[in-house]
């Protein structure tokens, strides 16, 4: 143990600076660093060798530099020691709140030679209120076992107080100390010595010398005394305190151990010696408590105390032989609290040798990393699955299938893959939201999996309302028939959410390994395909894939042949949702939007149609006919008294693409004799990413009529400021993805602000699309933003009921 105990000078010191996680370094008295440890240079973002003979002024930028020079270097110069929290600069540039502590470093002569400077990233701290407990115990710790010795003495040369290495210095008891007289205690000689210095520091100043002190054992030995003020409430001098170090060499050696002990047992990072018999020597709090023990029950036991018998089998078969070949070993390993909890652990093994060569012990640093590594199984699992229903999503569902392949070509096995798709479930997210909408997608998922519970299937969410089923090891397409019929009989039951009863109908379509593909892609295209199958030929229903499919041939074919007719007899129409001002409470105008009223298949929204009409550019005549309908919408309800100040219109980007658009709209405005600023254009973010040169000519000619221009979508396509510039555009909407987590979600927040903040600098009007709740309009009140729509104001309507929806919303608006 000797041998083992004779190691705790620099080398294992320095050995614990170098691996603590503590920012350390030493700079001269030309502020240029001549020593700094790994953790440190790391925290900036620098290597060692980067840094040294660097200025301490690389690491902040001139206001925390000017902050040190006119606070913190003033105050180690006046105290020895300053601590402040400041704004550390990395390599990067950027910023981090940090922690700086430091100490004044002199020679024999008292000339500051350098400072020492510790180092804490404060970015991820949390300090709870135990921890801060656990720290002013420490701190008294320091106080008493301090190598420092430390006295309190008044106005008539009595002790207040003393530490125990005073006491022990002067080989008194406390209570021979306290309420003594100077002279007792320096003897008549030392109190001549140091009466000058007393009355001088009585008179208010500080001071600092070097002498000559008897010890206790009768040799007389170099210390450094600082004599500092104490003044009460008044700012009057009422004693001073004594602070004393020896700084004969084996003093001055035991002091830096000490410190750098302390640095040890002050820090979040576990640390722990032990003898050559695997006993403890030493052990910081921060290892006992991260195992569930006081230090002082630790020492003298074994390591193996901290781990189960599975755990000491694998460390002293691998890590251990490999220390003792490499001289270190680190790994993840399981720890064993005191009340039998497991837990993980990175530990880091370093073997200690004498000056012959020796093994001779351990040294090992550790860390808890449960919170770290429970946070990467959230991640890993949020990659691979569904959040909101936790299923599988597409990429696990791939990775699956393509496994489930490879076994199936290897075996001669029979695959299916199951494409399954709610019924009119859009209708449910536009008529009742999209909360009621989660929750009953979660309860189809409920009750998809109640259906397939065997280990030969995988059931996952791809995304919306669509859902995928995989079947291995099938002897014949029967048994699939039996399992489908089975799924359709569960969905006839009614699906209970809240107060609302729905009868959920599904379509399903079904591909087939090996007949209907061979890879992971053509398999799921075919049974999506299946499943158009099978919605078009009455919903409700299962259908197998067919060669003559293809993806999305049968609705593209559907919708193409009567697209042309829908115009021809008035089958679309524009339904109107209002935009409010936040800022007035009050509507200040609509969005148009357009609706395929449908003889059989009833009201279509957009999402199902336009995609077609895109196409086939027939989209370029149903924009012109939505332009001349609001106009005329806009003419009847003037006549009405209604004050529109504004109707917005979504733009495809096929309509901008003809070179005679802006015109037509000219002339559609001039023979309806509707004001252009009367109409905001809305123009889908992603597009404009696609930088093509024509739609931008005709956005400027739009501008030039006076139509105002909004970007929507906003956020999803990462459009640059100078396109925002260049196409001069009034407003930017916020896609309501961000706007439905804004209150739960801190992240969706920050970017709902940083875009309000945004659209604020570069004068653009903000509309947050997509408000369903009374908390989400009340935090887009408090961030600024101008301008908002969704269903808690009011959902799209027809043009009839905005007279009446008009006068009832303006006075619920006045109330919010």
């Amino acid at each position: 143990m000797n041998n083992t105990l004779a190691l705790l000078d620099n080398n294992v010191l320095k050995l614990a600076i170098e691996q603590s996680r503590e920012g350390m370094a030493i700079y001269d008295n030309q502020g240029a660093c001549i020593y700094m440890n790994p953790a440190m240079a790391a925290m900036y973002g620098y290597e060692v060798d980067e840094v040294i003979g660097q200025s301490w002024h690389l690491f902040y930028d001139p206001q925390n530099i000017q902050k040190i020079e006119e606070g913190c270097l003033p105050a180690l110069t006046d105290k020895g020691y300053s601590r402040s929290e400041l704004q550390g600069r990395k390599k990067n540039s950027t910023t981090f709140d940090v922690e700086v502590t430091l100490t004044l470093l002199q020679d024999e002569e008292e000339n500051p030679v350098g400072m020492v400077c510790r180092s804490q990233d404060l970015t991820h701290s949390k300090r709870t209120q135990l921890e801060l407990t656990i720290q002013k115990q420490q701190y008294q710790l320091v106080f008493d076992h301090s190598p420092i010795l430390i006295a309190n003495i008044g106005l008539d040369y009595c002790y207040n107080m003393a530490n125990k290495q005073y006491c022990e210095w002067a080989g008194k008891l406390p209570e021979e100390i306290i309420g003594s007289h100077v002279k007792n205690i320096l003897g008549d000689i030392g109190f001549e010595l140091a009466k000058p210095r007393i009355d001088q520091v009585l008179s208010g100043q500080h001071v600092s010398f070097e002498a000559k002190v008897l010890h206790s054992s009768g040799v007389d030995k170099w210390v450094n005394v600082s004599y500092v003020p104490e003044r009460g409430p008044d700012g009057r001098v009422k004693g001073f305190y004594g602070f004393i170090v020896d700084i004969d060499e084996r003093r001055r050696k035991e002091f830096i151990n000490h410190s750098l002990m302390m640095a040890i047992e002050k820090g979040t990072e576990g640390f722990s010696l032990y003898e050559q018999d695997g006993n403890f020597i030493y052990v910081n709090s921060a290892q006992a408590d991260m195992y569930g023990y006081q230090p002082d029950e630790l020492l003298g036991g074994s390591w193996k105390q901290l781990y189960d018998a599975a755990q000491i089998e694998e460390i002293e078969s691998l890590y251990l032989s490999q220390l003792l070949r490499d001289g270190q070993s680190r790994g993840e390993l399981k720890g064993l609290r005191k009340n039998g909890e497991l837990f993980d652990v990175e530990a880091s093994f370093t073997q200690l040798k004498d000056e012959f060569g020796n093994h001779v012990g351990m040294f090992c640093s550790c860390r808890d990393i449960s919170e770290h590594k429970r946070s990467r199984a959230e991640v890993d699992f949020l990659a691979y699955h569904d959040h909101l229903t936790g299923l599988p999503n597409r990429l696990q569902f791939k990775k699956s299938l393509e496994q489930a392949l490879i076994r199936a070509q290897q075996q001669g096995d029979m695959l299916a893959v199951l494409f399954i798709d709610l019924d009119h479930f859009k209708y449910v997210n536009d008529t009742l939201g999209h909360s009621v909408g989660d929750q009953l997608l979660r309860k189809v998922a409920d009750k998809i999996q109640s259906v397939f519970r065997t280990e030969d299937t995988v059931v996952a969410r791809l995304s919306g309302d669509e859902f995928t089923v995989l079947l291995c090891d099938l002897a014949h397409q029967r048994s699939v028939d039996n399992i489908v019929d089975k799924l359709m009989q569960v969905f006839r039951a009614p699906i209970y959410v809240g107060d609302y009863k729905f009868f959920q109908g599904i379509s399903v379509g079904i591909s087939m390994y090996p007949q209907d593909g061979q890879d992971v892609e053509a398999l799921m295209k075919n049974a999506d395909a299946a499943m158009y199958r099978a919605k078009e030929e009455g919903r409700q229903d299962y259908r197998y894939y067919m060669p003559s499919l293809t993806d999305s041939a049968y609705e593209s074919m559907l919708f193409r042949s009567q697209l042309q007719n829908a115009l021809d007899k008035n089958e679309f129409e524009l339904h109107y949702q209002p935009v409010i001002s936040l800022e007035e409470n009050r509507i200040i105008g609509f969005e148009a939007l357009i609706r395929w009223r449908h003889p059989e298949l009833g009201l279509i929204y957009p999402d199902k149609f336009i995609r077609y009409a895109e196409e086939s550019n027939f989209i370029v005549l149903i924009g012109y006919w939505v332009i001349e309908q609001a106009c005329q919408q806009i003419k009847a309800w003037r006549q009405m008294g209604l004050s529109i100040e504004r109707i917005a219109l979504n733009v495809s980007g096929v309509q901008l693409q003809q070179t005679t658009f802006a015109n037509k709209v000219a002339e559609i405005l001039s023979d309806t004799n509707t004001p252009a600023n009367l109409f905001e254009f809305e123009i889908t973010e992603t597009f404009l990413m696609k930088g093509l040169k024509q739609p931008v000519a005709q956005l400027e000619a739009l501008r030039a009529l006076s139509i105002s221009l909004a970007i929507d979508d906003f956020g999803v396509g990462y459009s640059s400021l100078s396109q925002l510039k260049q196409l001069s555009t009034q407003c930017l909407k916020i896609d309501r993805s961000f706007v439905n987590d804004i209150v739960t979600d801190p992240d969706a927040c920050a970017i709902v602000e940083a875009i309000i903040a945004m659209g604020k600098t570069l004068k653009l009007d903000i509309t947050a699309e997509g408000v369903e709740e009374f908390a989400q309009h009340t935090l887009l009140c408090k961030l600024g933003c101008k301008n908002t729509q969704g269903y808690f104001y009011a959902k799209p309507c027809p043009p009839q009921d905005i007279p009446s929806l008009y006068e009832a919303l303006n006075e619920r608006l006045k109330a919010l």
